[in-house]
């Protein structure tokens, strides 16, 4: 029996290889929030003591289920993630054939997700970020079908998939508040309802735990903007044209006379733009993978509007992807060698596992030590050493002086045991404390 290979396919299987393929090729590196992620799902099933409870919750949630069945195998729950993101950019090529009509332009602009630099770091990677994009993409695809159909089955699948995105990552629900100012006042009255109802586990696993149905959700917004240190506007747009290009010119195509749909994803990419540009601290180049789909999107329907430099678009898109691929490339490749098995912070962990340390204090790899080693691993976020060795009592400290928190610290009452520079820079010094 022959198997007619649709482009729909073809579209998974060349999204999925490459994520396969790259996620292979740096199987021995995990960064920062992929160890925290983990440790959170490990330690609901109380494997390790390490837990960060701010986190955006579905995400771990999520592994915590997989944890049982493939155990502390990281790369299968990469390879996961990749086909969760792979089945995305099928319902991502859908809607393009429905808004462009035309099938090569559906997939010249599938390909500018595909190929994207922030997919290419990203899509394989244990972050919220395009775990979340993923399931908007779907709530996307479900309220452009829904305003088309006025299915109830689209507008559950909408919701729903728009509360899955939230939960993945909270920004996102900024797309739940940009389609709901433009339906009518039935259907805002039945989104609010479908959304306390698929929020409720939510709520519950917070008042059972916090006392509070929110409590996760304002520690993150505060903790998160604690922590995040304060970089220039001018650093946000650096990465958009890096990563996103002519893209980031969508939130210029402000779509007046045309409906719905076109007018929600606008205003979530405006929103989306306005937040990250301007409100959050820290500008780190992954938060423009929520502006990316719906920039795509924006700008797939106006170049049909562009009639006569519709050339110029095309090739202005080709060079934005091939940069964007090349830095995505690049940066991959770096973080490979900064978090990989020479990378100071394995070196460390590897020396700590033949120790058999049990606690540990560090201003730069405790994420790495509470998850790789499962221990107790605490951060040193000031210079105030004594009272955290009061405090916790650890066997090891483990001191970085260009990596992590930037402390001062009097070490000289401890015995150094171990000392590596990888080949980033970056330092790591271990101390024994008992």
């Amino acid at each position: 029996m022959k198997i007619k290979l649709r482009t729909e396919h073809l579209i998974f299987l060349l999204s999925l290889s490459i994520n396969i393929i790259i996620t292979i090729l740096s199987s021995n590196s995990l960064m920062w929030d992929e160890n925290v992620y983990l440790a959170n799902a490990k330690h609901v099933l109380g494997i390790t003591p390490y837990f960060e409870h701010f986190r955006f919750p579905l995400l771990w949630w999520n592994i915590a289920l997989l944890i049982p069945l493939i155990k502390e195998n990281y790369l299968l729950v990469r390879i996961y993630l990749s086909i969760i993101f792979s089945v995305s950019t099928v319902f991502f090529y859908r809607i393009l054939l429905k808004t462009l009509k035309e099938d090569w332009k559906a997939i010249i602009f599938t390909l500018l997700i595909i190929l994207n630099g922030l997919m290419i770091i990203y899509s394989n990677r244990i972050y919220p970020d395009v775990y979340g994009m993923s399931f908007l993409i779907i709530s996307i695809y479900s309220f452009h079908n829904y305003l088309e159909s006025k299915r109830e089955r689209d507008f559950i699948f909408f919701i729903l998939f728009s509360i899955l995105s939230f939960l993945a990552k909270y920004p996102y629900g900024l797309f739940l508040l940009s389609s709901w100012i433009f339906v009518d006042r039935k259907e805002k009255m039945r989104s609010i309802a479908y959304s306390i109802l698929f929020l409720t586990p939510f709520f519950l696993y917070n008042l059972l735990l916090y006392k509070n149905p929110i409590k996760i959700l304002l520690d993150q917004f505060y903790l998160a903007y604690l922590w995040q240190t304060k970089e220039p506007i001018s650093l946000f747009f650096e990465n958009a044209l890096r990563y996103l290009g002519i893209l980031i010119f969508s939130v210029f195509f402000i779509p007046i006379k045309d409906g719905k749909f076109e007018r929600s994803i606008y205003l979530f990419t405006l929103l989306s733009f306005i937040y990250f540009a301007f409100l959050t601290p820290q500008k780190d180049p992954r938060y423009l993978i929520q502006i990316l789909p719906t920039s795509i999107i924006i700008f797939g329907i106006n170049t049909e509007k562009l009639k006569g430099f519709e050339l110029l678009i095309y090739i202005l898109l080709s060079f934005s992807m091939i940069y964007s691929t090349i830095n995505g490339i690049f940066d991959t490749t770096n973080i490979n060698l900064c978090y990989g098995e020479l990378s100071s912070a394995y070196q460390s962990v590897q020396f700590l596992k033949k120790e058999n340390a049990t606690k540990v204090l560090s201003n730069a790899f405790w994420v790495w030590y509470g998850n790789l080693l499962n221990i107790e691993s605490y951060s040193i976020y000031n210079n105030s050493l004594d009272y955290f060795v009061e405090k916790y009592d650890p066997d090891f400290i483990v001191y970085s002086k260009n990596y992590g928190i930037s402390v001062e610290l009097n070490l000289s009452r401890y015995r150094k045991v171990f000392e590596y520079m990888d080949f980033c820079g970056i330092d790591v010094k271990i101390y024994r404390v008992r």
